[in-house]
């Protein structure tokens, strides 16, 4: 019971890393009318950095657009860091549709939303832009927990029910080809470039 209560509690506090505001970033923006950008070996431009003052995972971030949606990734020099991620399931022993955690809309430096999303093994999970829903609406009835560097987790009952949660999509991050390490350079004001997704 008691590796039970830690794991509801790790999920918990991920969650609610990941629906954080971007106010800060905006304003340090604002003043020096230009954003800094995080940067692979190579050079090329992975997104917009951001900071965010946490203690079990990499305190940086970077912004990426993928499909229609911001997504707020943490990473360090050796690359995208792993946090782990909780997935609903609309049906009993982990079957049916997959949800994930999705923060509210958040239109503070990008048009559209900083959504939360999770990494496990290099792959990315989020929510799909447009699909978020109130998880008072959904009938969900089994979770399944996985933490940073799992292949496969335990599934079970829900312990936890995020306010808002939106249809579960991956990507796999080392399709983007970004070579380690990732550095910071300033940059002109702009906003991430988009990449690519699939649904998983």
């Amino acid at each position: 019971m008691r590796s039970v209560a830690l794991t509801l509690l790790g999920c918990v506090i991920l969650t609610a890393l990941f629906s954080y505001s971007l106010a800060e970033a905006e304003e340090k923006a604002t003043v020096q009318d230009r954003f800094t950008i995080v940067v692979d070996a190579k050079g090329r431009e992975i997104g917009t950095f951001a900071y965010v003052g946490r203690a079990s995972i990499p305190s940086s971030a970077v912004l990426l657009r993928v499909e229609d949606g911001w997504f707020l990734v943490p990473f360090s020099a050796t690359g995208f860091a792993s946090t782990g991620v909780n997935v609903l399931y609309s049906g009993d022993r982990c079957s049916g549709t997959a949800y994930i955690a999705a923060s509210p809309n958040n239109v503070v430096v990008v048009p559209d939303q900083a959504g939360s999303a999770g990494i496990v093994n290099g792959i990315l999970y989020y929510a799909r832009a447009r699909s978020e829903k109130p998880s008072s609406t959904l009938n969900l009835k089994s979770q399944m927990i996985l933490s940073p560097l799992a292949k496969a987790g335990a599934c079970g009952r829900i312990f936890y029910l995020p306010a808002s949660v939106g249809e579960m999509a991956t990507l796999d991050l080392s399709k983007l080809g970004f070579v380690t390490p990732f550095t910071l350079r300033d940059g002109k004001q702009s906003l991430s470039h988009g990449h690519g997704s699939k649904e998983k």
